[in-house]
């Protein structure tokens, strides 16, 4: 439940995130954010985001960390391979909140009765969104986009790629249930 303050208040840094105001959208982030109990993952992810944007690296962990602490939070791939996440993602305190994320996915996948196929469906997942999610991040940071045409062959390419494995998975083991694979909602 999202009371009518987060919301509102969500939507605002939403706006100067999306209007390129990078400044606005991480104070109020950092301000906001910072002091709700519950803060959707999609919004952590953001103020670590911005905050690493700026060099503001205890802030990005500070954010990082409260992601990793929610143990329904498995998308260990977004985190590590984010274009944001650069410079930090040598230290050892991101290897660290990567691990966290790691042993969330890991409790989740023995909950299916299908693990070795629902590993291959999120390294799927994963290989789908990696390129999709660096080409938004560039697309949303830089006036002139100039790797556009690059990326977008890339991302045709994954897709190919990505179709065949499903369907050679359909094709062997048929239409699986959500409890024998689980079910990815970000």
């Amino acid at each position: 439940y999202l009371d009518k303050n987060y919301t509102e208040n969500s939507d605002k840094i939403d706006s100067f995130f999306k209007n390129k105001n990078w400044v606005k959208a991480t104070v109020l982030s950092n301000n906001f954010y910072s002091k709700c109990k519950t803060v959707l993952p999609f919004h952590l992810f953001r103020g670590a985001e911005l905050n690493a944007i700026f060099a503001n690296n205890e802030k990005a962990y500070y954010f990082l960390e409260r992601l990793a602490s929610d143990k329904n939070f498995v998308y260990y791939d977004k985190v590590e391979n984010a274009p944001a996440f650069i410079k930090v993602s040598s230290n050892e305190r991101f290897r660290n909140i990567i691990e966290i994320i790691r042993n969330n996915w890991k409790k989740y996948i023995d909950t299916f009765e299908k693990k070795e196929i629902a590993n291959e469906l999120f390294e799927i997942y994963n290989a789908d969104q990696r390129k999709r999610y660096q080409y938004l991040f560039f697309e949303s940071k830089l006036d002139s986009f100039i790797n556009k045409e690059k990326f977008e062959k890339e991302i045709a390419n994954q897709d190919r790629i990505n179709q065949a494995r499903i369907l050679k998975l359909i094709e062997k083991n048929g239409w699986l249930s959500v409890n024998q694979v689980g079910l990815l909602n970000e």
